[in-house]
């Protein structure tokens, strides 16, 4: 009897063991290419078993910038040229967040680690006040 013919296989994509990926497709082509430099760190960074939830993209500094929401805390990285930004907050009762938009932008200020972090021009509003959101639930549980 002959055997059924096999289903082709699935596209292979570069792996994403963390869900950077499928969280960064939510960012629109232009701010996500400015942000390339800043994700490859984001990528490097990310620890074995961590997920992440939401990320935004803009400028910290001058630089362009990350902001990941993981499983375990909130990151804070840019490609600043030789040293690039990586900063890991606790997400606890201490962290603060506050955002302001415009038609155009919005900006991101979180408070924790005894630092205030601005993450200013995301592109991106719907997903800067997501990402609001969803600090000030966690911060709270």
């Amino acid at each position: 009897m002959p055997q059924p013919p096999m289903a082709p296989p699935a596209p292979a994509g570069p792996p994403d063991p963390n869900g950077l990926g499928v969280a960064a497709g939510r960012i629109d082509r232009g701010p996500l290419k400015k942000a390339r430099a800043a994700f490859a760190v984001a990528g490097a960074v990310l620890q074995d078993g961590e997920q992440v939830e939401a990320v935004v993209c803009g400028q910290f500094e001058g630089n362009p910038a990350v902001l990941m929401l993981t499983d375990r805390n909130l990151v804070v990285v840019d490609d600043r040229p030789w040293r690039p930004t990586v900063d890991r907050i606790a997400v606890d009762g201490s962290l603060q967040v506050q955002g302001m938009q415009d038609n155009r932008s919005a900006t991101l200020t979180v408070l924790g680690n005894g630092r205030q972090y601005v993450i200013d021009q995301i592109a991106a509003t719907a997903l800067a006040v997501e990402m609001a959101q969803r600090i000030r639930y966690r911060a709270s549980t």
